[in-house]
């Protein structure tokens, strides 16, 4: 039997209002009409260039800013319209790791109290010690460093640490949010590595967000493309890294590095830069780089269309 996704993601906006250099309001829209599930015990990658929307998109589903439309349901439950009170008993279940490691945390507290907040804030004073030294010790940090501070760790410590204050609260889905982009590439493995074994351990699902290729590959069971604010391509791992489809996806695809790339780099088409995102292309958003536009891409905006291997994509000539 099918079983429903523990978060849907449905037809979800948000536009913000900003200053151009004239000073006249113009609206920008961060995101724009997405679709998105993740099923239990999955990792969703979410890949795009910067200012894709990606970070956006996580706190829309964590509610930590308001969509102007759209629904977003965790386990069932719809969340829009949740009083404050309502969304705190969600957020037990539903928690995010930033990029930073170091200004995710409080300086001027221990790594124990850092990783205890959450259960301090709902309430839970019973058991804290208990539970936070396991959790402590399930990310590879001990006793001793849990008296230390925030400043007398490495970077892949205090990301440690974000893990951790995230897991005590024993989560359903973590949000990781560029979570190894500021570390060392060998301490990036490290983390990796424990973020898979925490997510058979916890019995977790992950929103992997990134735009490392390789990173998300490692990591995802399924992958969403993300570009202007809009969803490009959806499908399997294995699938979109396998046979893309969308131009975008494949451009990205070319950019990743490989020892087969070396010395053909110059042989790669020039993609230019994105639009502006206060003027947006008309049509299709992709269409002032992508190498196949037509007449059809300037005056209609591609749908996500499905094809034989479960995958969506939005491009008139996929």
């Amino acid at each position: 039997m099918m079983t429903a996704p523990l978060l849907e993601v449905e037809a979800v906006s948000k536009t913000f209002q900003v200053k151009d250099q004239r000073g006249r309001k113009r609206t920008v829209h961060a995101v724009n009409q997405v679709n998105l599930s993740v099923n239990s015990g999955e990792t969703t990658g979410l890949v795009g260039e910067s200012g894709s929307g990606k970070s956006t998109l996580a706190r829309l589903i964590l509610r930590l800013i308001e969509p102007d439309s759209g629904n977003v349901r965790f386990d069932g439950q719809l969340l829009n319209g949740l009083s404050g009170r309502e969304m705190k008993d969600v957020r037990k279940k539903l928690q995010i790791v930033f990029q930073d490691p170091y200004s995710s945390l409080n300086p001027q507290m221990s790594v124990f109290d850092n990783a205890a907040f959450n259960l301090w804030v709902h309430g839970e004073r019973n058991g804290t010690e208990k539970k936070v030294l396991k959790v402590l010790a399930d990310v590879g940090l001990s006793k001793r460093q849990a008296q230390q501070y925030p400043h007398e760790l490495s970077g892949g410590q205090r990301q440690r640490v974000n893990i951790a204050r995230a897991l005590v609260m024993r989560p359903r889905l973590v949000v990781l949010d560029e979570p190894v982009s500021a570390l060392d590439k060998s301490v990036q493995a490290q983390v990796l590595n424990l973020l898979q074994d925490l997510k058979t351990e916890y019995r977790l699902s992950y929103i992997f967000i990134s735009h490392d290729l390789n990173v998300v590959e490692y990591m995802s069971d399924q992958v969403a493309i993300m570009y202007f604010g809009g969803l490009m391509e959806t499908g399997k791992s294995s699938v979109l890294y396998g046979s893309p489809k969308h131009p975008y996806t494949k451009l990205l695809m070319d950019s990743m590095p490989s020892l087969a790339k070396i010395g053909r780099w110059n042989e790669m088409p020039p993609i230019g830069e994105p639009p502006n995102p206060l003027e947006p292309p008309s049509g299709c958003a992709f269409r002032t780089r992508c190498p196949v536009a037509g007449e059809k891409c300037e005056s209609e905006i591609p749908p996500l269309i499905s094809d034989e291997e479960g995958r969506f994509v939005a491009c008139h000539f996929a």
